[in-house]
């Protein structure tokens, strides 16, 4: 597992529906996406991985990625931090899908160790990433730990990299 904070404009979110592995449907108000703080109209919205990308559901592995994040995720609420496509300057790709970083926390309650309770977020890249779901998309600059997910994921064959050789120019 690897757990990391979320940025403090990170928004929470419903998982409606997990498209694939690396995308889901999810309901945001438009205040988020167009600026305009006095719009809370909520929207349904396909939120898009903005620093992994995942096999389509007819390649192999494909069903396999959508059914890991769909454990991870499904029908669970998420943080996301909403990127700024370098190409467009705005917050969708040019398929109308919002690009984001998606994490989840989990509180584990005071015990007899501690008298306050934690609270954990993880970043749902990393763990696509970790679990050989994934590769990185280089071309948007991620942090390096985006790397070494993935080359854990290959050492150790993982997922979509079980039965392949691997390097790390994927």
């Amino acid at each position: 597992m690897f757990f990391e904070e979320p940025s403090p404009t990170a928004i929470e979110v419903p998982v409606l529906k997990v498209f694939d592995g690396d995308g889901f449907l999810t309901k945001i108000a438009l205040c988020h996406l167009t600026g305009n703080p006095k719009d809370h109209t909520e929207v349904e919205a396909t939120i898009r991985f903005g620093f992994i990308d995942a096999p389509e559901l007819e390649q192999k592995g494909g069903c396999e990625a959508r059914e890991f994040l769909t454990a991870l995720i499904g029908g669970r609420k998420v943080w996301i931090d909403i990127l700024t496509k370098m190409d467009t300057g705005k917050s969708v790709d040019r398929y109308g899908r919002v690009v984001a970083v998606p994490y989840f926390g989990d509180r584990y309650p005071a015990s007899m160790f501690s008298n306050r309770s934690i609270y954990l977020t993880r970043n749902i890249e990393i763990e696509m990433l970790l679990n050989g779901w994934a590769w990185v998309l280089e071309r948007y600059g991620p942090d390096e730990i985006y790397f070494e997910a993935l080359e854990v994921a290959q050492r150790n064959k993982r997922g979509i990299w079980a039965n392949c050789r691997y390097s790390r120019s994927i």
